[in-house]
Parts: structure tokens; C-alpha cells; sequence
């Protein structure tokens, strides 16, 4: 997997996000970095937008996102359920 450039963030648990060719790539505060693919363009212009990125992700990625196993056991995959 590349590297996905990261922009900080103003957030308790989430120090910074980047987002490249349908991956959302999330820093926590913990140094832990994790990958959730087929995340829509827009869900991830939502999400850098939002007055709370840790609610924004956990309302529309975390709540959306079915867990596979990936390199590193850090990769997820985005799949709306709505």
C-alpha cells in the first residue's frame, strides 16, 4: 500500500487524515494509522468539513465500514449501508 500524504487535524483522538484514489487514510492520537477503502469522494469532503472529525468519522465511516483483513490488520472496507 502507498503512502497517503496526511493534513492534521483538530481532534482529541484523531491527529491527522488523507484521503487518495477511493482510501481514507486516519492518524490516531495513538500513532496507529488506518486505511478504509471505497470511501466516495464526498464522504471524505464531509468529513474534513465536519465541526467534529472524530464524530464524522465514527457517524460515516466506522459505522459504514466492514472490517477485512489488510496489511497490518489496518485495512477496512467503506461500504454504505444506508
Amino acid at each position: 500500500m502507498t503512502t497517503i500524504p496526511l493534513t492534521p487535524v483538530k481532534s482529541s483522538n484523531i491527529t491527522a487524515v488523507g484521503y487518495e484514489n477511493g482510501t481514507l487514510a486516519v492518524k490516531f492520537s495513538s500513532g496507529s494509522v488506518y486505511h478504509y477503502e471505497g470511501v466516495p469522494t464526498n464522504v471524505y469532503a464531509e468529513l474534513i468539513a465536519a465541526e467534529s472529525v472524530e464524530v464524522s468519522l465514527g457517524q460515516n465511516i466506522l459505522d459504514l465500514s466492514i472490517e477485512t483483513p489488510g496489511e497490518a490488520g489496518c485495512s477496512n472496507r467503506f461500504e454504505t449501508r444506508r
